[in-house]
């Protein structure tokens, strides 16, 4: 009986490192997919799109990782607007024109910590960059 109960513990003391593993390897990409609705979520609520963003244009086309504490998933999206610019333009002189954009948006514990549309627009700050 007690070789029996040796060896039970011998395989869940075993099991443990492998299991541990393998948690350790499956939450990163529960959170990449978080990190990706947050950034698409940011993107559709935002001035930008949300003043002429062309419905169903949204694509993600990368995620990367940064390896930091906390992690940092830096999400890239193109998509379309009606007009060019960037931010709300209501009220301004806007050139009808089908306009693509790639937006660069970092996530961090959920949360949009930066925001880039083309290399020149921030969309957290509404301003453009070196300005």
């Amino acid at each position: 009986m007690r070789k029996k109960t040796w060896l039970i513990i011998a395989l869940i003391l075993g099991a443990l490192p492998a299991l541990g593993i393998y948690a350790w390897r499956a939450t990163p990409a529960f959170k990449e997919e978080a990190a990706v609705k947050a950034a698409v979520a940011f993107l559709k609520e935002g001035p930008t799109f949300g003043f002429d963003g062309v419905p169903g244009s949204i694509e993600v086309v990368g995620v990367a990782v940064a390896e930091s504490h906390p992690l940092q998933y830096v999400v890239t999206v193109e998509f379309q607007c009606r007009h060019a610019g960037y931010g709300d333009r209501a009220g301004q002189m806007v050139a009808q024109v089908i306009t693509p954009h790639v937006a660069r948006i970092v996530v961090t514990d959920g949360g949009v910590v930066e925001a880039v549309i083309d290399g020149v627009w921030d969309e957290l700050r509404q301003e453009l960059l070196g300005s």
